[in-house]
């Protein structure tokens, strides 16, 4: 169990001022031999130096090699659960197999006309690893969530849930 603070500025390169951001979250992560599960849930505040021209209500992020709007006053709760289901490498092809879901909510502080509804994504998967060789196969679902369709996060959505398969494959060496 634990708690995190941070606060910090936010500069703004076109206004050539800085602004203020912070956030917190309180957390719980629990692992056994074959359950994991970590709880966390928080807020955070992005109040970067503004004009008439940028947004006061949203803030760009960059991610996933593209780029996006997300609430810049938001709270949020993520729920992640996780079971261990093959652990010995030796008797199986696969190596190990791990399956959890990930369940994140985030809900924006302040309602205007490009923000105010809720972001939710649940991604339900499993990895395997056998030697220097990881793979991953998800179920990625969310509503409002720039990473499956959405136009960002925490923003004005009306496109209700959509989803994508993700499959990664790795090897490290």
């Amino acid at each position: 169990m634990g708690a995190s603070i941070q606060y910090g500025q936010i500069y703004n390169q076109m206004l050539q001022r800085n602004g203020d951001r912070s956030a917190y979250a309180v957390h719980l992560d629990y692992k056994d031999e074959e359950w994991g599960v970590q709880l966390e849930a928080g807020s955070y505040d992005y109040s970067a130096a503004s004009n008439p021209v940028t947004s006061k209500d949203r803030i760009l992020f960059g991610a996933y090699d593209t780029s996006f709007y997300v609430a810049n006053k938001a709270d949020f709760l993520l729920f992640n659960i996780s079971k261990s289901i093959i652990k010995d490498t030796e008797k199986m092809i696969l190596g190990t197999l791990d399956c959890y879901n990930n369940f994140a909510l985030i809900q924006p502080k302040e309602v205007s006309e490009q923000v105010g509804d809720s972001t939710q994504q649940n991604t339900i998967g499993c990895s395997t690893t056998r030697g220097p060789l990881v793979t991953y196969v998800e179920l990625i679902s969310g509503k409002n969530s720039s990473f499956v369709n959405g136009p960002g996060i925490g923003l004005v959505d009306d496109n209700g849930w959509s989803s994508r398969l993700n499959v990664n494959i790795g090897y490290y060496f």
